[in-house]
């Protein structure tokens, strides 16, 4: 099935899955080494990971 004939529609739900992900650690080591606010990033990475928990789970359910 394709998803107005231009994607396949498991590769889509793969995409918006992955696009829900979490901020990457690596963000932070970049902010560190470029000095663009690493604390800012950090709290980034953090809020985006806890939150994650939660919105993940509901987004892979409704996907399924």
């Amino acid at each position: 099935m394709y998803f107005y004939g231009l994607i396949n529609a498991g590769i889509l739900i793969v995409l918006t899955v992955l696009a829900a992900m979490p901020t990457a650690v690596i963000a932070t080591i970049l902010a560190t080494e470029f000095g663009a606010q690493p604390a800012f990033v950090t709290r980034a990475v953090v809020t985006t990971t806890l939150t994650s928990m939660l919105s993940l789970t509901v987004l892979i359910t409704l996907v399924r």
